[in-house]
């Protein structure tokens, strides 16, 4: 793969990671550290790169991370 096919792979599971993320916090999954750290990275990735994901996973994140840390 090059670069730019690796990149694209991964902002294109920048949904997939914001809810492994989500479900982690809820409690409803116990991903190990390693998953977490992966989901965390695509999420930063994505951010560099400006991708929209659509807003309403944002929201309910953002929902959640707020209860999470007040």
């Amino acid at each position: 793969m090059t670069p730019d096919q690796v990149q694209t792979a991964l902002i294109g599971l920048a949904s997939d990671a914001i809810a492994c993320i989500e479900r982690t916090l809820r409690g409803s999954i116990r991903p190990n550290k390693a998953q977490v750290d992966c989901a965390w990275r695509v999420v930063q990735i994505a951010q560099d790169q400006e991708v929209e994901v659509e807003s309403g996973e944002v929201d309910e994140l953002t929902n959640v991370l707020q209860l999470v840390n007040p």
